[in-house]
């Protein structure tokens, strides 16, 4: 074999070697990006009334004046006749917890 020849086999053994590394750096990321932001638990108004401790008036006018976010807080799953709303439970419950001058519902 030509020394050409070792030396790129070389070079190429390295920098597989070097993506190895990169991947399990990236698959190591992505878990703890996972692991930080859990899929959003969506619940109806109903359901969601024990947990977040609100009416589910007081949900609706939250949706309704924007103080709640489409696709972070709350989501229509409607049929198109009339609102269906799910609320993210955790979403909501970061915000409830925050004294209320804190709060950015955006």
């Amino acid at each position: 074999m030509s020394k050409e020849l070792v030396e790129a086999l070389n070079t190429v053994a390295e920098a597989s070697n070097e993506l190895v590394k990169a991947i399990a750096n990236l698959q190591s990321c992505l878990q703890q990006i996972s692991s930080q932001d859990p899929e959003p638990e969506w619940m109806t108004l109903k359901e969601a009334v024990p947990k977040i401790g609100l009416t589910i008036r007081q949900m609706r006018d939250r949706i309704n004046d924007g103080r709640w976010k489409h696709g972070k807080h709350y989501i229509n799953v409607s049929d198109g006749l009339a609102p269906r709303y799910r609320v993210n439970c955790r979403a909501i419950d970061n915000i409830q917890a925050l004294p209320p001058e804190k709060r950015k519902y955006r």
